[in-house]
Parts: structure tokens; sequence; C-alpha cells
């Protein structure tokens, strides 16, 4: 953890008191002005959020999301839909469902709570399962149907059953799915949505196709049966308070509780960069100033979560040494910039209420376990085609999401121990693929694309399809992201490494 506040002298960051440290990065970013770009981490609270944004508002400076790209894409797909981003399902509409679902690459590793409930329904509420994803994940036990589309290719499969249910071709699985749904009552059925957090395409897809299903379903009111799980505990809340903008033409970079190298950016392509983290990640060490803060357990504030319940926080530990509150950093880094803002999480809540009546309710809360937002439905329902899935060349298909055992910060140091029991440390293979090209389970493999080396060992699983690795988009620093900068679907070669 971070306990000293850095600045950089020459090639060396050295310790510096607070005062000194905000003091220099206000001089670099008055100096960036509309140049630089503010970008915050998905587990920033609601009103660290729009503290940045006014930061960003003063510099004229864009300000955007860690999965940014990846939001935009799943709001769109909403939008186009829906006619707006919010639905208004709520998650306790799982565990009492009849019929459900889900379109997620394994909904247990990214979101297992709701995983739960899915669970909950299927063995106490006797709820019908269907599964639409190409890994085998924990829910295809419980289901009913499981369709499986090639890797990548769930938000087609979605569209698909949403077409075979208004009334076109169906076959197999897909057929199978139909009649459960044709049988259902609207009222008891839910589609749970948890697009992929590390391609911006493949989870629009999934939220396009999943919205299209909910179309098919109920009509004008598809945002009722109808969850879109965010990437990130606070993606929803990020959005409201304003960081939605475009950072890719920024030369200096305000990275708020983020480490651009998970994605597969390279920091050398910045001028100069301000970081505001609790740990030392390559991010960070690239900094020109390091502003040491607390991290998520030491915040208050507010997060938005999946169905738009505004949770409240309260810290549960201190920051160590020197670190501060990050609200409180980026409080002093806004005087320092000569911006006026509220002293308290709870003032920048009511600021943010003032200008989105919705969040007013929120700011009320005095105690309790949070207030549901007030979304209505939309009161549309179009479906619109999802585009059919590109991939470049031939070889394995790469899917690669978020697992549930890898710890965030560590994976951002590169830990070795990111995993303490070193399953998502390795690169899955399917059985059909480990026998085809002689890897056996243990063994030391590479996957390659073009420039692209990934080494690690493998497990052989049949939680893989034939056809397809998967690699968790948190194993070795997030190297797996590199190949997901483009728009299609990246396949590799595959192969186990011959001993020296």
């Amino acid at each position: 953890r971070l306990s000293t506040h850095l600045t950089k002298r020459g090639n060396i960051q050295v310790p510096t008191v607070f005062p000194e440290a905000v003091a220099a990065a206000a001089q670099v970013l008055k100096a960036a002005g509309p140049k630089a770009g503010v970008v915050v981490g998905g587990n920033v609270t609601l009103e660290e959020a729009w503290l940045a944004g006014q930061i960003a508002a003063k510099l004229g400076a864009p300000i955007d999301a860690a999965g940014g790209p990846v939001m935009r894409a799943i709001t769109s797909a909403l939008e186009a839909r829906l006619g707006g981003w919010r639905m208004a399902a709520k998650l306790n509409q799982i565990p009492t469902a009849k019929t459900i679902v889900v379109v997620a690459d394994d909904l247990e590793e990214t979101h297992n709570v709701a995983s739960v409930r899915v669970k909950d329904a299927v063995v106490r509420n006797g709820a019908k399962l269907i599964v639409i994803g190409a890994l085998r994940s924990e829910l295809v036990d419980f289901a009913s149907v499981w369709i499986q589309p090639k890797a990548g290719e769930e938000g087609q499969a979605s569209a698909a059953l949403a077409a075979a249910l208004g009334g076109g071709n169906a076959s197999g699985t897909i057929a199978d799915a139909v009649a459960i749904l044709k049988a259902a009552n609207i009222e008891d059925t839910v589609v749970v949505c948890a697009p992929n957090n590390v391609h911006a395409p493949t989870a629009g897809a999934m939220a396009g196709g999943a919205a299209n299903l909910a179309v098919a379903i109920a009509g004008d009111a598809a945002s009722e049966r109808l969850l879109v799980l965010p990437p990130d505990v606070n993606s929803y809340g990020i959005i409201d308070a304003g960081a939605n903008g475009d950072i890719s033409e920024a030369s200096t970079l305000l990275a708020i509780r983020d480490d651009i190298t998970m994605r597969g950016f390279d920091t050398a392509g910045y001028e100069s960069i301000i970081a505001l983290d609790g740990i030392l990640h390559p991010t960070a060490k690239a900094a020109a100033v390091v502003l040491a803060e607390g991290r998520a357990y030491a915040t208050s504030g507010t997060y938005v979560q999946g169905d738009f319940r505004a949770q409240k926080l309260t810290p549960a530990i201190r920051p160590e040494g020197d670190a501060m509150p990050l609200f409180a950093v980026l409080q002093a880094l806004a005087e320092a910039l000569d911006i006026e803002v509220p002293g308290t999480p709870a003032g920048a809540l009511e600021a943010i209420a003032r200008n989105n009546a919705m969040y007013q309710p929120a700011a009320d809360l005095l105690v309790g376990e949070g207030v549901k937002l007030d979304v209505a439905t939309t009161g549309k329902g179009t479906s619109v085609a999802v585009p059919a899935a590109s991939h470049e060349g031939d070889g394995l298909r790469v899917i690669a999401s978020s697992d549930l055992y890898t710890a965030a910060d560590a994976a951002a140091l590169r830990h070795p121990e990111a995993e303490r029991l070193h399953r998502y440390d390795r690169i899955q293979v399917s059985e059909a693929d480990a026998a085809r090209l002689s890897i056996s389970d243990g063994d030391e493999i590479e996957i390659a694309a073009g420039d692209f080396r990934l080494r690690a060992a493998a497990t052989v699983t049949d939680r893989v399809p034939a056809g397809a690795v998967f690699v968790s988009s948190l194993m070795q620093g997030g190297a797996v992201a590199r190949l997901f900068l483009g728009d299609s679907l990246p396949t590799v070669q595959a192969g186990a490494l011959t001993p020296a």
C-alpha cells in the first residue's frame, strides 16, 4: 500500500509532503489544460467521480471511466432498443422468478451474488433457467436449456433466440428455449445479462441481444424484464457523474484509482501522468506525481449498483501513513486549481441531486441499506439487429473476462500470489484442443498472435469449448487486454513449450 505521496526528481520518485505534492500536481494539470484527460476507476464513488469531473471541467478536459468504451457500447445498445439505458427491473425479481435467461461469459465468476440468486430461484422456486454462454459455467448444471454459441457470440445467440421467439426458425437448444419462454408468464420472467468487461463490441452485442430478447418477451415493457449488470460496482453511477468522454487524444493523464496498463495501454504515450492511487502499479510508477489515497475500503460515498440502487458506504479502514481518503485528495487538488467544491461527500451528493433529481432520495438517506432510484419503464421496445461477430484469422478464439478469485490490486502489482490458489493464473484449454495439440494439464504453453506472446501453465478443462482458450482479464497484469483493442474477436495459435 502507498503510504507516502511521491514526486519525480529526475528518474526517481521521492517522498513529498502532501501540500507540495498537490501543488506539483496542480502545476502539471494547469500547464496541460484541455490537453489533459481524466480517467476514473470503476470503484470510485459517485461523489469522487463528480469531483474528478469538476477538475476536468476547470481544465476544459474530457473525463472517462476505465471501462468507458465497454459502457458506451452497452448503453448505446440499450438506448437503441429501449429508448434509454436505465432499466426498471430490480435484482429482487430474480429469486422469485419462474423463468430466467442468463446471458454471460460466466455469471458465477463476474457477479456471484446474482448467480446465487439465480440458483435460489431454480432450487427453491422451481424456476426454469436458460443459459446462453460459450463457457460451461456453474449455472449450466442448474439450467433446463444451455445454448452454447461459439466463443464471443453470446449476443448473436441471444438475438437468434429473440428472433425465434418472434416466429423465426428454431431448432436444437434454441427451439427448446422457445418452448420454455412461450409457456412462461411474462410477469415471472427476467433476462439477466452480464456483458463482457474486456471487449466493447462483444459487450454491446451481448447487451443488444439480451435487450432484443426482453423485447420479444415483454414488448414495450422490456425495461421491466431486463437486468444488465455492469462490469464494475459503480459503472452506472460514474456515467451519471459525467465520466463518459473521449480521452484518446490527451497528452497528460490524471489517473484516479486506475492502472491503464491493465487495459492494454502504454504509459509512454503521455507527456506526463498524475496518479491518485493506493498502490504503486505501473501507471503510478510512470507518474510525475503520485497522491496516495486509501482505496475503496477507506472511502465514504455512494455506489449505484446494477439495478440502480444507491448504496451508502462507510469507511472500514483508515488510510496508511500519509495517505488520505480519495475524496479529500480530490478536494485538495480541486482547491489547488481554484475550484470551489463541497467539503464532504454528503455535500457533493447534494450538488449532484440539484442537477439530477433522481439522486435526491439518496441525498436524503441518513441510514439504511440504500435506496432504489426511481427508474421508470421507458415504454419502448424495439428489436434491432445485432451485427455478426468478426474474428481475426484462423486459430483458437480467446475468451477473456474477470474471475472471482484474483485480487485486483495484487494483479495490478503483478504479484505472483494475486490468485493464491493458482486457478486463474493459467491458460484454460478445452479437452479436445489439448488432445489435438498434445497439451497436458500443467504444461507450460504459449498463445501467440502477431507480436503478442503470453506464457503460462495450462489447465485442461471441459469449461472451455473446443476452438477457444480462456484467459482471465486479470492474469499477468491484464496482459490479454492487448488482444482486444480492435473490433474483431482475436484468435491465437497455442502450443506446449519444448523444455530447454
